[in-house]
């Protein structure tokens, strides 16, 4: 199973993965967050921010 998992590690799409955290943020926010916050928590997005390998390095 390793071997497997180690075979797909290039095809990671950190543009794909980002889109879908922005969206899944921007649902959250409108359905609770910002009522909950009182601030509108899509300005947290900012839309040249990709997400790559080295930033989850960091994380």
């Amino acid at each position: 199973m390793q071997s497997a998992v180690d075979a797909t590690y290039e095809l990671r799409d950190w543009e794909c993965y980002t889109r879908q955290m922005v969206h899944f943020h921007l649902k959250n926010a409108r359905s609770w967050g910002n009522e909950r916050t009182g601030a509108d928590l899509a300005a947290q997005v900012d839309p040249s921010f990709v997400l790559g390998e080295s930033v989850a390095a960091t994380a």
